[in-house]
């Protein structure tokens, strides 16, 4: 993503043969003795998003780096935005899915891919419920089978343990009747102390007891990622 001035604004225009208003807002009055200002579509809202934003790219910066150190495991890809972004339809109804990421993580010859979801604490209960029941809706669609992979665990990170047990509450009630998938929830404060492959996840959805043996025996192949802190 490029942020480019007025100069850069109106060369990009002329290049592609259209008015410079397809790029940027207009303030003042255009004419050939007037001033005007160009600011470029929007970075206003990717600023007041830039610490979300931001938390993301720290995220996968750590764990990236962190992978590095621990032989067999490799943070393959990950990506976020539009990309990460799933628009399917049931029923004639159309419905989206908008993680903050979706990444791919491998442990040997294993591979296992995850939702991310950065919280900064402005998401109240009915936020969060809306926000699980956009994930229920797309895990009970089956929609994730079709893109030949495992289904993807559900990760948060919480600024606050107040926060994470507010998203804990709303989660296991809408999440919880779907049993397969694992949520895994943590704070900021934990997750830069101590870094994203210690035991700082909390396991959040009740699982059958044959899910909590897959969990188990996942657990010991990923330590850390998907321990569960005995006190949490």
């Amino acid at each position: 993503r490029w942020h480019l001035g007025e100069s850069g604004l109106r060369l990009i225009a002329a290049a592609n043969h259209f008015h410079v208003r397809n790029l940027a807002v207009v303030s003042g009055v255009e004419t050939g003795s007037g001033t005007i200002t160009l600011k470029q579509r929007g970075v206003d809202w990717l600023l007041e998003r830039i610490q979300h934003t931001a938390g993301i790219y720290r995220f996968f910066t750590a764990l990236t780096m962190t992978a590095r150190r621990v032989s067999g495991h490799a943070l393959c890809w990950w990506e976020t935005g539009a990309r990460c972004e799933r628009r399917y339809r049931v029923s004639e109804q159309w419905y989206n899915l908008r993680p903050d990421a979706l990444a791919e993580y491998r442990v040997g010859q294993q591979r296992f891919r995850f939702w991310l979801e950065w919280d900064r604490g402005t998401m109240n209960a009915r936020d969060l419920a809306v926000k699980f029941a956009s994930y229920a809706q797309y895990l009970a669609s089956r929609e994730w089978a079709n893109e030949h992979s495992a289904l993807p665990r559900l990760v948060c990170v919480v600024p606050d343990i107040a926060q994470e047990r507010r998203m804990q509450r709303v989660a296991q009630t809408i999440l919880t009747p779907l049993h397969r998938v694992e949520l895994l929830t943590t704070t900021e404060g934990l997750l830069n102390g101590q870094g994203p492959l210690a035991p700082i996840w909390s396991r959040s959805i009740p699982q059958p007891s044959q899910a909590a043996q897959l969990y188990d025996s996942f657990r010991q192949s990923l330590p850390g990622m998907l321990a569960v802190m005995p006190d949490r």
